[in-house]
């Protein structure tokens, strides 16, 4: 293995597309047929996409390449690169063909289409051809949650055409999904101490486990994993003293999957401002979750909103960023607004 990869290797991800492509014509032959596209996904992005299509099979796994590409970048051999992909390839292609006629029937399908939220202005294009409501500075759209146990976390975007195809229009569609959303993807509120906690845990088992500290405390009759635990702890006690006077928390889901919808659950932001008796603002840390910040009276607006567009920049994948925009939830009048 390379650390770097020689000068004449350095290719552009589009020929290292059409490499793999090739590799994969040349391994299979006759029995796939290797198809590249270009994928859309939120906020604009567009994935480079390789779909290896096994006979009849009327679905095919799609494989994005930009995380082979860097994996590639990093100095693995091209070789290996490809035993990954085939790889990937064999674990995802189903054996059999899947019976998706009852799709064609709205009365089959509107018990599992569900809602999440998406940056408005930055999916202009994408809007112009789904079904959405807007809210804010935001857009409300539609998906069709597959069968779990034979898909688990698949799901089909709801565009026009489908809705032309089941003679439905948006707003019976907003109905049923507003019923689905809250029943199949439950929220979730968690502490933001509980999260760094978790966090900080998972980090000291994967880079400390091995430590001679842990073998003294295992030696002091107290196990590893205690003694990692009592770390975390430590580390994250100062969310719970006056150093860290905010509590804040996060909102999401059931399978943390688009849980920024979950501000859209009947009175669930009520509930919360009543719990914590105060008003608050909201964070649209990704379109997975949003932070709850409780408005103490010393928050600066400004300065949260510099931080939300600082950390969309640097640290949020651009196709899962939400908004820059800093939301406020005023308890008396039951209402959400940008602040």
């Amino acid at each position: 293995m390379n650390n770097t990869l020689e000068k004449e290797e350095l290719i552009s991800l589009e020929k290292f597309t059409e490499k793999v492509s090739q590799s994969l014509k040349d391994s299979f032959e006759d029995e796939r047929e290797i198809r590249i596209s270009k994928v859309k996904k939120n906020n604009g992005i567009e994935h480079i996409g390789i779909t290896c299509i096994k006979g009849t099979c009327n679905i095919s796994p799609t494989l994005y390449m930009e995380s082979f590409y860097d994996y590639y970048k990093c100095g693995n051999d091209f070789d290996e690169v490809m035993d990954k992909i085939k790889s990937t390839i064999k674990r995802a292609e189903l054996n059999k063909n899947v019976d998706l006629s009852y799709f064609k029937d709205y009365d089959k399908v509107k018990d599992r289409i569900v809602y999440k939220l998406v940056n408005k202005s930055k999916n202009e294009k994408l809007l112009k051809e789904i079904p959405y409501v807007e809210y804010l500075d935001l857009a409300i759209i539609f998906y069709y949650m597959l069968d779990s146990n034979q898909f688990p976390d698949a799901s089909i975007l709801i565009y026009n055409s489908h809705l032309q195809m089941w003679d439905v229009n948006t707003e019976t569609i907003y109905e049923d999904a507003k019923k689905n959303t809250q029943f199949l993807l439950e929220p979730v509120i968690t502490n933001m101490a509980d999260i760094m906690k978790e966090m900080i845990l998972r980090n000291i088992k994967d880079r400390y486990k091995d430590y001679e500290r842990i073998e003294e405390a295992e030696k002091a009759g107290k196990s590893k994993e205690a003694w990692m635990e009592d770390l975390a702890n430590d580390m994250t006690s100062i969310f719970g003293t006056d150093e860290f006077e905010i509590p804040m928390l996060v909102l999401t889901n059931n399978k943390k999957q688009y849980g920024a919808s979950c501000i859209l659950y009947n009175e669930i932001l009520d509930d919360i401002a009543g719990k914590e008796d105060t008003n608050f603002y909201i964070i649209p840390s990704s379109i997975h979750e949003v932070i709850i910040v409780p408005d103490n009276n010393d928050m600066c607006p400004d300065v949260l909103g510099s931080m939300i567009h600082e950390v969309n920049t640097t640290h949020v994948k651009t196709e899962e960023v939400l908004s820059d925009s800093l939301y406020y939830y005023d308890k008396s009048a039951k209402s959400l607004y940008i602040a």
